[in-house]
């Protein structure tokens, strides 16, 4: 067992802590990186004592205040890591900072896989609980919707499990935004490996909005980058096309190969294990909000933003993205 510093007054200086993108950063009061369970609870329990709170970073993926505090910043990127993969009862076990990319082989290797997840794979598994972070498609929840039970650190330093026998408890768990305590340990709902095949082409506007319901519903996962300008798609780093790209959609559409499917590495067409299909890489050079609306208004929402963006080109505005 480690011996943990156990107050708040042999931590040394903090240093300013930044996002990934570079949009917040803050210093906080104490910054601390625990090397285990223990130490994360004996942390807490001096920052309690001392009347400060305790945010948790996680790997910095949020554009959002949300860690900023003048008191305790926790970094638990030590506490990573696969501890079990039961493939009978399709559930595995992980270290909050494990991170996503972290599940692929040993789930795989027992013949799992994570049921859905986003495009980014280098967030802490913790860190995509507790905001919510998203996949795609209509058939899977994110991943806090597979969330079967969770480890914490209270507010006085216990050590408390919750899990299904708790329902409300554990639904509150599940996007708590780290208001219920330092998460040190998740159990997750897995399902059998598989295998995607992508479609990605660029398509007119008009024909994503006609092919709404058909995508929508027909497809596991069916997702678009607009572009607005012919500069748009190396904001994300999408490949080329010999064709005009202003005012396109880049469509990604991913569904499950069949078995005797072979694998591709042919660009937009690729079929592999789903882990090799889902991710992209980002540089770190735009900003971003999310908003949920019900699904039947998504073309509505769509088509609002697509013109007063055009607006905003067309007069002068900076419009990029």
């Amino acid at each position: 067992m480690s011996q943990p510093r156990t107050v708040l007054a042999d931590l040394p200086p903090a240093k300013t802590w930044t996002n990934w993108v570079g949009n917040q950063s803050f210093t906080p009061g104490f910054a601390a990186a625990p090397r285990d369970e223990d130490e994360v609870a004996a942390l807490v329990r001096s920052a309690s004592e001392r009347g400060c709170g305790v945010r948790v970073a996680g790997a910095t993926h949020s554009f959002t205040p949300i860690v900023e505090t003048d008191g305790l910043l926790l970094d638990v990127s030590a506490l990573r890591g696969v501890v079990e993969a039961d493939r009978g009862r399709k559930r595995a076990t992980a270290l909050a900072g494990t991170l996503i990319q972290d599940f692929y082989e040993p789930l795989w290797a027992e013949g799992l896989a994570l049921k859905n997840q986003g495009d980014i794979d280098t967030q802490q598994i913790a860190g995509a609980v507790a905001t919510a972070t998203h996949g795609s498609g209509i058939r899977n929840t994110c991943f806090s919707g597979v969330v079967r039970g969770v480890r914490l650190v209270t507010a006085t330093g216990e050590v408390r499990d919750i899990d299904e026998s708790e329902p409300d408890l554990l639904r509150a768990a599940q996007v708590s935004i780290g208001m219920l305590g330092v998460m040190t340990r998740l159990e997750l709902e897995v399902t059998e490996s598989y295998r995607l095949t992508e479609q990605i082409d660029l398509w007119p506007w008009q024909e994503v909005l006609e092919r709404w319901g058909e995508l929508v519903h027909e497809h596991r996962h069916f997702g678009f980058f607009w572009l607005p300008t012919e500069a748009s798609a190396a904001l994300y780093n999408l490949a080329s096309h010999d064709q005009t790209m202003a005012d396109k959609c880049y469509v990604k559409i991913y569904d499950d190969a069949a078995p005797d499917q072979p694998d591709s590495a042919v660009e937009g067409r690729r079929t592999d294990r789903c882990y090799r299909i889902y991710p992209m890489v980002y540089d770190p050079n735009f900003h971003e909000l999310e908003y949920f609306v019900p699904l039947e208004r998504g073309p509505d929402a769509l088509s609002a933003m697509r013109e007063l963006m055009l607006r905003r080109a067309f007069t002068g505005g900076s419009c990029t993205s």
